[in-house]
C-alpha cells in the first residue's frame, strides 16, 4: 500500500487517489504544513494499484533524459511578455495546442487563492495558468482527467514540476503519443497553508480583501521583479521579491516541502519534452536579446519537444545547455535545506506562519541600510557612466 512511502518522500501528486477503485485515500495525514495521504484500511481492498503508480515507488520507470539543445526564447508579443513570469514560452505552446483542439493542464489560483491543477481548453483559463504560483498545487482528480482526454485521442499539453511530471508518466504507465510534457525549472514547493497566512496577513493590516496577486510582476523590469498585491480598496502592496518575507522564505529553502530537498526527477529524469524557466544570466550570455521585459530559457529533452518548439511564433537563439544551468542550478540540483527551518517550524507551532515569516524573514534595519547603500553606489556608477538611473 502507499502508507510505505513516507512523508518526507511523498510529492502530493495524487496519482495514488486517482487511481483507488475504492476512494479509500484521502490527503489528511497531517505532517508540519501539508496533508498527506492517508489509507481508510476497511475500504482498501490490497489491491496495491496505489504502488503501481507511485512516481517514488515505480523510480525505476524513469528514464535519464537528454539536453538534445538549449535556447534562449520570447513571444514578440510585448503584452503577453508583460503577464509572463519569463518569456511567454508556456502561453505560445499553450495556445499552439488549444488551437489544436487539444486541452492544457497547469496550475491556477483558485477563488480563495489557492493553488490548484485544472484542464482547460479555453484562452481565459490559459491566461490564468501564467506566472509563477510559488505554492504546491493541488492535484486533485486531474490525472484521470488527462487519461480520459487522451483515450478521446485529444492532445493534451501537461505543465509543471519534475515531480508532477513524473507522476502523470507512472500514472499512464506509458507516455501516449497526443500528450506533450513542459516541465518548469523548480526551486521546490512552499504549502498551501503557509501562503494563505500570508495573505490573510496582509488583509487583516490593509483591512480589505485581495483582489489579485502576482509574485513576478515587472512593472520595473524582469531584473526587478516585485511581489504586487491589489486590494479591493484600490490600494496596493508592491516589494521586491528580495525583501519580501513570503519570497525570501522560498528562495532561502527554509519552506519547501521535505521531498523537494532531495528531488529524484531533475536533470530530464521527469520524462519531460521542454524544460523552461528564466533565463537568468542573459545580460552576459545573450545580452542582445535581453531588454529587461523578460526571457526565457528552454531545454530541449525528447525529438518531440524539438518538433513542438518549431512550430511557434518565437524569437529564438540557441545557445549551449552549460550557459542555461550554470545560472539555474535548479535544473539539475535540489534546493538546499536551510540550517533555519526547524528553528522556523518550531517559532510557527506557537506563533503562526505569519508571524514566523515576520521574526525570520522580514529585512531588518541593519539588511535595509546596506541594500540602500550598495543601490547608492551601482546608481552613481551608473550616472558616471551615463546609464539610465536605477528605477529602485
Amino acid at each position: 500500500m502507499i502508507d510505505c512511502v513516507q512523508p518526507s518522500e511523498c510529492v502530493l501528486c495524487a496519482g495514488c487517489r486517482n487511481v483507488c477503485p475504492t476512494g479509500a485515500i484521502s490527503f489528511e495525514n497531517q505532517y508540519l504544513d501539508y496533508a498527506y495521504p492517508l489509507i481508510d484500511s476497511e475500504k482498501c481492498i490490497q489491491c496495491n494499484k496505489c504502488e503501481m503508480v507511485c512516481p517514488i515507488v515505480q523510480k525505476t520507470n524513469l528514464k535519464e533524459g537528454d539536453y538534445l539543445h538549449g535556447y534562449a526564447a520570447k513571444v514578440e508579443d510585448d503584452i503577453v511578455r508583460k503577464n509572463s513570469t519569463s518569456g511567454g514560452v508556456f502561453y505560445a505552446i499553450a495556445m499552439h495546442t488549444i488551437q489544436e483542439g487539444g486541452y492544457v493542464c497547469g496550475a491556477v489560483y483558485e477563488e480563495d487563492y489557492r493553488v490548484a491543477h485544472i484542464v482547460s481548453n479555453q484562452k481565459e483559463d490559459i491566461i490564468r495558468m501564467m506566472g509563477s504560483k510559488y505554492a504546491v498545487s493541488e492535484m486533485g482528480d486531474t490525472l484521470q482527467k488527462v487519461k480520459d482526454l487522451l483515450k478521446q485521442q485529444k492532445k493534451v499539453l501537461f505543465t509543471g514540476c519534475p515531480c508532477q511530471i513524473a507522476s502523470v508518466c507512472t500514472y499512464l504507465g506509458e507516455k501516449p503519443e497526443g500528450l506533450f510534457l513542459l516541465e518548469i525549472f523548480c526551486h521546490g514547493n512552499c504549502s498551501g497553508e503557509i501562503l494563505q497566512s500570508y495573505l490573510k496577513m496582509h488583509e487583516t493590516r490593509r483591512g480589505s480583501k485581495i483582489k489579485d496577486l502576482a509574485f513576478r510582476e515587472k512593472s520595473t523590469g524582469w531584473h526587478t521583479s516585485r511581489v504586487r498585491i491589489e486590494f479591493e480598496d484600490a490600494t496596493q502592496y508592491k516589494e521586491l521579491i528580495t525583501i519580501d518575507p513570503y519570497m525570501r522564505a522560498f528562495l532561502s529553502g527554509t519552506t519547501m516541502r521535505e521531498s523537494c530537498y532531495d528531488c529524484r526527477f531533475r536533470s530530464g529524469k521527469s520524462g519531460c519534452d521542454l524544460m523552461i524557466g528564466d533565463f537568468w544570466g542573459a545580460e552576459v550570455e545573450v545580452k542582445e536579446m535581453d531588454d529587461n521585459k523578460g526571457l526565457s530559457a528552454v531545454v530541449v529533452v525528447t525529438p518531440q519537444g524539438e518538433k513542438v518548439l518549431g512550430r511557434l511564433q518565437l524569437a529564438l537563439r540557441e545557445v549551449d545547455v552549460a550557459s542555461i544551468i550554470k545560472y539555474n542550478r535548479n535544473v539539475e540540483k535540489s534546493t538546499k535545506k536551510d540550517e533555519r527551518r526547524e528553528a522556523f517550524y518550531d517559532y510557527a507551532k506557537s506563533h503562526g506562519y505569519a508571524n514566523a515569516l515576520e521574526e525570520f524573514f522580514k529585512e531588518s534595519a541593519k539588511e535595509r541600510m546596506s541594500r540602500k547603500g550598495r543601490n547608492f553606489l551601482r546608481n552613481c556608477k551608473r550616472k558616471l557612466k551615463g546609464e539610465e538611473k536605477a528605477l529602485y
